[in-house]
């Protein structure tokens, strides 16, 4: 029996983990392996999916589509023989990789092909993106024109897509279908089905074209990590500072931290200069936390400047 494969793929802080959660949560993901590849040495997004109770495989410290690639031809080689009771396979790609570097493995590999098929490639899109911000990063031209299916995440009412971006994603890519909604309006069912391998590939020299010949990822990750707790507030300030005076190159900021004034771990989120401090989380953490930045050309100096300021902070249980 093959599987249907279903690649999540989007630039970093897209929605791609509350896409799949939302699923999750409501029934449409089930019975199912995720595969998760986070640009770190610390998946937080893994450890998010895994909560949920489903079967989650990690794959760290390196992107999916280079250095990590050998590691999840050895995971569907796994599931295949470790899980013949799941029904489906979901890989969320980091922010940074290309679906169309996967594409091949599902046809050339003689166990993956005999076992999977692409059912779908999925490029989530922030609606509050720019144009600008988009057309700079490399790989977000791959993510769109291997899509089968582009949904442009509405991150609340304020945020509708602008008619430019909406344009510019569609002289990318045409012929995907187009979602534009807020997450938790997803359907599975919405899901274009019948993906088309052969025209994806197609596409590769209009991708070319438009890349202006950007091939490498150029890419940094930076993790701070701190024990004992902090108090929020601080923590808020330190990090919005530290923006101001030196995050104009981060692309992408998340971690956990033990929360001082509830005892409980509360998630961080950042893409660019914008910081939520998420609910909660229903994870089993422990007392401690840490801060995965990704970004391009970001100061070391600015990093451990960072590190000291959180280090200064945090409350420290004897």
């Amino acid at each position: 029996m093959t599987r249907p494969v279903f690649i999540v793929s989007g630039f970093l802080g897209a929605g791609k983990t509350s896409l799949i959660l939302s699923l999750i949560r409501r029934g449409s993901i089930r019975d199912a392996v995720l595969i998760v590849n986070d640009f770190g040495d610390i998946s937080l997004d893994a450890q998010l999916i895994a909560s949920s109770g489903e079967t989650v495989v990690e794959l760290e410290s390196g992107c999916i589509c280079c250095s990590a690639k050998d590691d999840l031809i050895k995971s569907l080689h796994d599931i295949a023989q470790s899980h013949p009771e799941k029904k489906s396979v979901w890989i969320e790609t980091s922010g940074i990789s290309s679906p169309g570097d996967l594409l091949p493995l599902f046809t050339s590999n003689p166990v993956i092909a005999s076992n999977f098929f692409v059912e779908q490639v999925i490029t989530v899109v922030d609606s509050r993106t720019s144009v600008e911000d988009l057309s700079r990063a490399g790989t977000v031209f791959e993510q769109l024109a291997f899509a089968s299916t582009i949904f442009v995440n509405i991150f609340d009412d304020y945020c509708e897509p602008s008619s430019k971006l909406l344009e510019w994603l569609r002289s990318v890519n045409s012929a995907a279908n187009y979602l534009i909604a807020p997450i938790d309006d997803i359907e599975l069912s919405q899901l274009k089905s019948g993906f088309d391998y052969r025209f994806s590939l197609e596409r590769t020299d209009h991708l070319v074209a438009m890349n202006n010949g950007i091939k490498e990822h150029g890419f940094q990750t930076f993790t701070i990590r701190w024990e004992g707790s902090i108090i929020i507030s601080d923590l808020s300030t330190i990090l919005d500072d530290w923006l101001m005076s030196d995050g104009k190159n981060l692309l992408r900021m998340k971690g956990v931290a033990f929360c001082e004034e509830s005892n409980l771990s509360i998630i961080i989120q950042g893409v660019r200069r914008q910081i939520i401090f998420d609910e909660p989380s229903n994870m089993d953490w422990s007392e401690g936390g840490f801060l995965v930045l990704i970004g391009s050309e970001i100061d070391q100096e600015s990093i451990e400047r960072l590190e000291t300021l959180i280090h200064d902070s945090q409350v420290l249980k004897i």
